[in-house]
Parts: structure tokens; sequence; C-alpha cells
């Protein structure tokens, strides 16, 4: 799908298998002696691999990329249930240990040369900790306050083992931020069906190993370096939601704005004092994840259903989301997207036909600085499509459950937005469930 110069820029890119794996141990213990009633403690362990392997155009050389990830985590939560009422607080712990490794296969002569690993190829790691306290007010009238503090800090190490391949101008990377943000909100929850409510609230997010210490390239002349000198950002944030809901209908709409300070955004960037330099063989533009005084998200979402008769329901949501800083669009910012559909139920019998639409992507809203892929997309960015589904499910028994589904029943070709392959055609999923 990327060409340059009417030529193919690959003759292999694709992922190698993923790995997951994941033991946890989850320990519950109600009716408790005290001020806290309930306790809840969940002990885990994740370990993760995946590989991308790619090779040019007419070219011997076949690169393999190599992660490995291994994740601990420790959640422990006590809850209290006052008359009127509730508090959590709570620790949480996540540590993770990130393993890049990468190398050259010459197809022809079989020989091995190193090459740049995606990131931080010495010993790298991340660990984020927390304290929490959410505390949930029962008023009268039907109000209900909602209030909560958390207290973050996250570390992360990450050192560069080999430097001479990327000419590293450092040899280790390390953050240790630490935030307080919280969040404050209203509700109204009416006995006609009416429920309102309006919060606000204030988020943190320190840059990960993705933003510290990945080298990569989404298309041919454009690589993303480290920045070691990153500092956190911080969102503030403003929601409205109201909804009615009665026997027959509901219908909802919502209002969310975000303000951002030192937005992480990815922008051009000199490396060794330069704006560009030779990554695997192609003179590139350099680029970096970098802090940006303000951005904006906003838009809303509207929803609603309504019982046509006693077994048959019409649901539909709608989305629009817009996302700027200083004059350029942030990335990842999706088109305005929705769902229809209209359900019947018959005793175990359930048949949905709907619908899935996203609306036109114009090039004019691309990030052309980041991850949105405008090189897949045509002239005038990524055109507006609509598909048409059908969902069938019976439940022969308690435990037994069958369901039959066609998904883009046209077979229309489409792709979603910042997507280098055109999504599923025609396809027929048979399923059979059985619980014990």
């Amino acid at each position: 799908t990327e060409i340059s110069k009417g030529l193919p820029v690959f003759s292999e890119w694709y992922y190698g298998p993923q790995v997951r794996n994941m033991i946890g141990y989850k320990l519950t213990k109600s009716n408790l002696n005290g001020y806290f009633q309930k306790l809840t403690t969940n002990i885990n362990y994740q370990h993760l691999e995946e590989s991308r392997i790619t090779r040019r155009f007419k070219s011997n050389n076949k690169d393999y990329r190599f992660e490995a990830v291994d994740i601990f985590g420790l959640n422990m939560d006590l809850l209290h249930q006052g008359k009127s009422s509730t508090l959590n607080i709570g620790v949480e712990s996540y540590y993770n240990d990130v393993s890049s490794t990468a190398y050259r296969n010459n197809i022809a002569t079989n020989l091995r040369s190193a090459i740049t690993t995606r990131y931080s190829d010495g010993p790298t790691n991340m660990s984020n900790y927390a304290l929490y306290a959410q505390h949930t007010q029962f008023l009268k009238g039907n109000w209900v306050l909602n209030s909560g503090l958390r207290l973050n800090n996250v570390q992360l190490n990450a050192n560069f083992k080999d430097t001479s391949l990327m000419r590293f101008p450092f040899t280790d990377a390390n953050q240790n931020n630490t935030a307080l943000t919280g969040n404050l909100g209203m509700a109204y929850n009416g006995a006609d069906g009416l429920r309102v409510s309006f919060g606000v609230s204030s988020g943190f997010r320190a840059p990960n190993v993705d933003d510290l210490t990945k080298v990569f390239d989404t298309r041919t002349g454009y690589v993303v370096v480290p920045n070691k000198d990153l500092k956190p950002e911080y969102t503030y944030n403003a929601e409205l939601n109201v909804s009615k809901t009665t026997s027959t209908y509901s219908i909802g709409a919502s209002l969310f704005h975000t303000w951002f300070r030192n937005a992480l955004v990815v922008d051009k960037f000199k490396w060794n004092n330069e704006s560009s330099i030779l990554y695997q063989g192609i003179m590139s533009d350099v680029y970096a994840t970098q802090n940006k005084a303000k951005a904006i998200v906003y838009g809303f979402n509207v929803n609603g259903s309504a019982n046509l008769s006693p077994n048959t329901t019409l649901a539909a949501t709608y989305t629009y989301t817009k996302g700027n800083y200083a004059d350029r669009k942030l990335d990842h910012i999706p088109p305005t997207y929705g769902r229809v559909g209209l359900k019947h139920d018959i005793k175990k019998f359930t048949a949905e036909l709907f619908t899935l639409f996203n609306g036109w992507k114009r090039i004019e809203d691309y990030n052309l600085n980041g991850e949105d892929n405008e090189i897949y997309a045509t002239k005038d960015g990524m055109p507006a499509w609509q598909i048409w589904n059908i969902n069938t499910n019976y439940q022969l028994t308690k435990k037994l459950n069958f369901s039959f589904q066609i998904e883009n029943i046209a077979d229309l070709n489409y792709r979603y937005f910042a997507s280098g392959i055109s999504a599923l055609g025609r396809n027929y999923i048979v399923q059979a469930r059985y619980s014990f």
C-alpha cells in the first residue's frame, strides 16, 4: 500500500505472532468488622511479546524487531458503606519491564548484522504507583455528589546500550513524575426517568516508554526519534450529560471538552542538531514527541432508542469529535461515526439488523506530522462509508447458545481512518457457545 516513485516501498511488512499470558489472583472479603466493610485485592502478572518483520523492495536485507514486556500488578481497595454515602480508598501499582531487540538477516548470504531497536535496547522499566479515594454522597431530592482524589507517581528508567547506529547524544533517559488529580461531579436521578449530570476532572499522563525511547518510521523519509526532555501532560475536563428514560423510549446527549497543558504531540525535531538523518539507508526528516503549550479536544454524543412493539427496538447513536493545538490538528481524532440498529426478540430467538457508518475525514483535518497515516488516504482524505450487518442468536438451553452473523452484507470496499488496509469484505460467522 506504500508507493515511492511508482514502486512498492516494501516487499515484506508483517507482524509476527503475538504472545499473551496472564495469571491473576483476586481476593474479596465482605462483612468485615470496623470502618471498612469490604476488601478487594488483585495481584496479577502478564507476559506479552510482539514483533515486526520488514524487507524493502528488491532488497536482500530482512529486518526483525522484537519486543517483550513483563508486567507485575497490584490493586487493593477498601469500601465503606454508610447510610447515605460510600467511600473507596485504595492503592495501585504496576511495574513494566521492557526488552527490545533487533537484527538484520541477509536472505542471500544468511549473514546477520545489527540494526536499531524499536525501543531502548538496554534495561528499561516503567512503574506506576497511586493512592486514591473516591466518595459518593446521596443528597436529598435525588441528587448525588461524587468527588475523588488520586496521587500518582510514575517512574521510568531507560538505557541505550548500542548508541553507535543512531549516534545517540545520550545513553539513558529517566523520569520521576508526581501529580495530584481529582474529580468533582453532581448528578440528578429523577423518579420520572430524567437524569442530568455535570462533572469536572483533571488528568495526568507521564511520558511512557513509547514516547521517550521509540525509534520508528511510519512512512518513507520520516523518522521519529527519542526526546529525553519530555515532561508530563495535564488535562482539565468538563462533561455534561442529559438523558430521559421511559417504558417506551430513551434519549440522551452529552457534551465534552478537554483542555491540555504541555500536550504530548509529534512535531519536527533536531537530532544532533540536524533536521534530517540517514535512517535505514533513507535520508529522513526528523520528528519527536514534544510538549506543546495548548491543545483542546471537544465534541458531543447523541443517542436514543424506541420500543416500536413489545418485541422490537430501534436504537441509534452518533458521535462527533474535534481536536487541535496551535494552528494544527491533533493525532488520532476519528471522523464522525455512529450506529443504527433494529432488534427483534421472540422468546429464545433474537435478530438484529444494524448499520455502522463513518463520516469523511478530510485531508485538511489530518495531522500530517503525526500518526494519522495520510499516505493511506486519498488526496481528499478518507471517504465516508456505511455498512450493514445482521446478528442472530438462539438460546437452545440455559447452557447452549447458537449465533449466526453476516458482516458487511453488501461486500463494500471501505477503510477505517488511519488504517493501511481495507476492512473485511462480506464475512460470515457461525458460533456455538456452551457454558458450564
